[in-house]
């Protein structure tokens, strides 16, 4: 049964192997076909840096997929309520949980949600699925353990806010306006401010 098991991690992983292969492809064809008909520059600009996301997680998931049949990670760091750092085939990955935000250290309930989470799944193995890289180089995606969505977990707790911009995922909306309701965690404040707002903010 482990066998099959590993045979089947090893089969998705190449299957998502040959999609990101697909479409670093026809990256490159639309790439050409703008250079020929001499487009602008911040067109190209555009192209190249879909190219190199699409290389990016091509090279992430060959390592993770070709090394080895294992599906697990061991979480070595607690960053924030959003943000780990997991150990894989000797190397560490920084991971951004997907479709989710939670708030900032300074802000009520980041230290909550940090806390909740590295009670949660602190040096202990957790399966990802990896969707695609941001703008700080970060692996984004999905968090699971013991069979549980640990992003799914997090609004449902009231301990992070649906990431609606990067977001459509109406499960979770769901989940958000239930926690809302409930005035779980940070809803039970009369007016919390949502992190992407507070950083805005802060950068002022």
């Amino acid at each position: 049964m482990e066998k099959k098991n590993e045979q089947t991690v090893l089969k998705a992983d190449l299957e998502k192997l040959r999609k990101e292969i697909e479409l670093l492809k026809n990256s490159l064809n639309k790439l050409i076909l703008e250079i020929k008909s001499n487009a602008p520059t911040s067109t190209m600009s555009s192209m190249l840096m879909k190219i190199l996301k699409h290389i990016f997680v091509f090279v992430v998931l060959f390592q993770l997929s070709c090394t080895t049949t294992d599906s697990t990670f061991l979480v070595r760091r607690i960053i924030d309520g959003d943000t780990i750092v997991v150990y894989r085939n000797s190397r560490l990955f920084k991971i951004r949980l997907a479709e989710i935000d939670c708030p900032e250290k300074r802000q009520s309930f980041g230290l909550k949600a940090k806390q909740f989470l590295s009670k949660l799944i602190l040096n202990r193995k957790v399966e990802i699925k990896i969707k695609t890289k941001d703008r700080y180089g970060r692996i984004i995606g999905t968090v699971f353990f013991q069979n549980r969505n640990i992003n799914y977990l997090l609004v449902q707790q009231g301990l992070a806010w649906h990431y609606k911009k990067y977001s459509r995922n109406k499960f979770l909306s769901q989940l958000e306006e239930k926690a809302r309701i409930n005035k779980k965690g940070l809803w039970s404040q009369k007016n919390p401010v949502p992190p992407w707002v507070f950083r805005k903010n802060k950068s002022f």
